[in-house]
């Protein structure tokens, strides 16, 4: 299964990290995608839009100042159409 986890800011960031780090723990086999990590010369746009169209699951790291993001909706709603077809969609993380 491929997870797709999208932020925004430095407590979102945080929460996404830990999130990557501890999936593969408790979900074997799980892939984590969390995009600080797009490689050095790559153009971040086709990652995230290949990452996004290989989703089988999104995760929103949400925290008070980004519950609005734009690039957080827009990512949140790129998987949940992939989920539909998939019957999977996003679930959201909110954290004060």
């Amino acid at each position: 299964m491929r997870v797709f986890i999208s932020w925004s800011r430095d407590r979102s960031k945080m929460l996404a990290l830990k999130l990557q780090e501890l999936l593969p723990v408790f979900f074997q086999g799980v892939e984590v995608f969390v995009s600080p990590f797009i490689p050095a010369g790559k153009r971040w746009s086709n990652v995230l839009a290949e990452e996004l169209e290989g989703a089988d699951f999104g995760i929103a790291c949400l925290v008070q100042e980004t519950k609005e993001e734009k690039w957080i909706l827009f990512e949140q709603g790129a998987i949940a159409v992939a989920g539909a077809m998939n019957a999977n969609g996003p679930l959201a993380c909110y954290g004060s």
